[in-house]
């Protein structure tokens, strides 16, 4: 081969590399906020990342277009359903609801499609994956009051008093349904699902113990430290010194 192809050739690969390095920094930019925006059902927020991301992404060879953007556009959907999983939140009609948006994103057949089909796929995700708690499984009353406890694990405000006051129910009549539906008390329940969304943030975030405690409202941290060991048998600094073994294992 001659120094020119020689040259071409190395300066096409050089091309290729950087263009694939630049990719994978967009992805990085974008993908958090994009899920974030999804998590947090806000579709204004959401429709913006997701469309700056394609745009940028329209970058790459015209022939990998529409290759890529099915790729992404189906793996925000399996990456909902993988953390709804780790949170031990998964159900039914997350599954079939993730799995039919999926097979249409999987039907488009133009990048004009997937971009003008943007706001359609995130209102799909928020209302139809993210919010879905299947509650054809347990009695109107009960699937509100799931969805409350999910949507406001954060902070300190959740409680019997301000679920039946958002309710408009009685706090007792609240209790007996709750113990009757889950076979658990509500207290019990609340603590269990903010130690699942803890442990998710100390394999998943770079938050600190202190930040997580503070998070999901424990002002003290003896009693996060006692909450957790209840739940996952174990402390909180174990919990996560284990998980760092096992990346290192991984590895």
């Amino acid at each position: 081969m001659s120094n020119d192809l020689l040259y071409t050739a190395n300066t096409k690969q050089d091309s290729q590399l950087y263009l694939l390095f630049a990719i994978k920094e967009t992805i990085e930019e974008f993908d958090p906020k994009v899920l974030a925006s999804l998590e947090q059902k806000n579709q204004i927020a959401a429709e913006n990342y997701l469309t700056e991301l394609c745009f940028r992404l329209l970058d790459i060879p015209e022939e990998d277009h529409l290759f890529t953007f099915r790729i992404y556009f189906t793996s925000l959907i399996t990456e909902i359903i993988r953390r709804f999983t780790l949170r031990g939140r998964l159900q039914s009609q997350h599954l079939s609801n993730g799995w039919a948006v999926i097979a249409t994103v999987e039907n488009w057949e133009t990048v004009a499609e997937y971009l003008s089909s943007i706001p359609w796929f995130v209102d799909k995700a928020i209302k139809y994956v993210i919010a879905e708690t299947a509650i054809v499984e347990f009695t109107p009353t009960m699937g509100r009051i799931l969805n409350l406890i999910n949507d406001n694990l954060e902070g300190n405000h959740l409680s019997l008093r301000w679920i039946s006051a958002e309710l408009k129910i009685s706090p007792s009549h609240l209790c007996n349904i709750f113990k009757t539906d889950m076979d658990e008390t509500l207290s019990s329940f609340i603590n269990r699902r903010k130690i699942q969304e803890a442990a998710y943030d100390i394999k998943h975030t770079s938050l600190t113990l202190s930040e997580i405690a503070i998070k999901y409202g424990y002002g003290s941290q003896s009693y996060f430290i006692k909450t957790f060991r209840k739940y996952m048998d174990t402390t909180p600094l174990k919990y996560k010194r284990n998980h760092f073994e096992e990346l290192k294992e991984t590895k």
